[in-house]
């Protein structure tokens, strides 16, 4: 499972958005603390990746 539909439910809008349930906090703690969110690019989250750009 990915992370696309916790994304997706918290970012619909304004107005629209929710915030998550329990339940679903805790399945997206899971997946980020076991290691199974992935890049886009297909290749694992791991510690030490470089940190994302921010626009100045």
């Amino acid at each position: 499972m990915s992370l696309a539909p916790f994304v997706r439910i918290a970012a619909r809008g304004k107005g629209r958005a929710r915030a998550i349930t329990m339940a679903e906090a805790q399945e997206v703690m899971t997946l980020v603390l076991g290691g199974r969110c992935r890049h886009r690019s297909g290749r694992r989250a791991v510690d030490g990746d470089a940190p994302a750009r921010r626009n100045a």
